[in-house]
């Protein structure tokens, strides 16, 4: 590991930074990926999972009480 000291995609110390400065914001994200790799790899697997729901929404669909309106719910 002492190897890629210093030569990771990741800078600690900004991401301390970044993590202060978000702290304060009134719309801070409830988890915040930190560097370009973690954004990739979310991205990647959130679109998947999208997609996953799409494919199957009408399976999931068929579980409701037919002919219900759709709940309101103050998410």
């Amino acid at each position: 590991m002492a190897e890629a000291d210093g030569v990771q995609e990741g800078d600690p110390a900004r991401a301390a930074r970044v993590i202060r400065d978000v702290l304060d914001a009134p719309d801070a994200p409830l988890r915040l990926p930190l560097g370009a790799e973690a954004v990739r790899n979310l991205t990647r697997v959130y679109r998947a999972a999208l997609d996953d729901v799409g494919k199957w929404a009408s399976v999931s669909g068929s579980a409701d009480f037919p002919n219900m309106p759709p709940a309101v719910r103050a998410f």
